[in-house]
């Protein structure tokens, strides 16, 4: 199995972990990668990949709850497109993003229940690290995609800014150590009639 097809299998496992049961890593560029375009992106497949105008910006490495981690003095919204250039550590459980982008890692801090919720796109491009490992098996680390159209969340072997999901590029690595969720649960919004009827 390629590297492309683990990259997009691992964007397809279910991310609510608890401690040591399943690991994925990705960590090698196939050969014919294309190189990084300017301004740190890398990416897979033919083409530059067009990086987004980001909102927040690290500007040290840090805690992603420490105001002083982020270029504007506050800490990510989930209206915001946000650019991890520096090493973070997750650790809260009220993390939110509508586009995170990462070239330098972001740990899922352990000994603490931690959550990360996507309103789009979590892209793991060059040099970037997305880590979540958990060792206590009493604590959870949480990647939930919240989106209205789960028609968005594609797969693939070509990138696009348009595209929800998790997205492990050329140059990226993800390190998912836990155990996949058992059961999920979906919320009805409006009422659901009888089937058939």
């Amino acid at each position: 199995m390629s590297t492309r097809t683990r990259a997009w299998l691992a964007a397809s496992i279910a991310v609510l972990l608890v401690a040591g049961v399943v690991a994925w890593r990705v960590v090698r560029d196939e050969p014919g990668d294309v190189p990084a375009v300017a301004g740190g992106g890398g990416h897979h497949g033919p083409g530059p990949v067009e990086l987004p105008a980001f909102d927040v910006r690290s500007v040290r490495a840090g805690a992603w709850s420490a105001p002083g981690t982020w270029s504007t003095g506050k800490v990510p919204a989930a209206a915001d497109v946000v650019h991890v250039e520096h090493a973070v550590t997750l650790d809260t459980k009220t993390a939110r993003a509508r586009q995170l982008w990462l070239n330098a890692p972001l740990r899922f801090a352990g000994g603490k229940d931690t959550r990360l919720t996507m309103h789009g796109s979590l892209v793991v491009d060059r040099d970037g690290l997305l880590e979540m490992r958990q060792a206590d098996p009493g604590r959870t680390a949480v990647l939930a995609f919240d989106v209205a159209d789960e028609q968005a969340m594609k797969g693939g072997f070509q990138f696009e800014l348009a595209d929800t999901g998790l997205w492990v590029l050329s140059g990226g690595r993800a390190e998912i150590h836990g155990a996949p969720v058992r059961e999920t649960w979906a919320t009805l919004l409006p009422g659901a009639g009888a089937l058939g009827a």
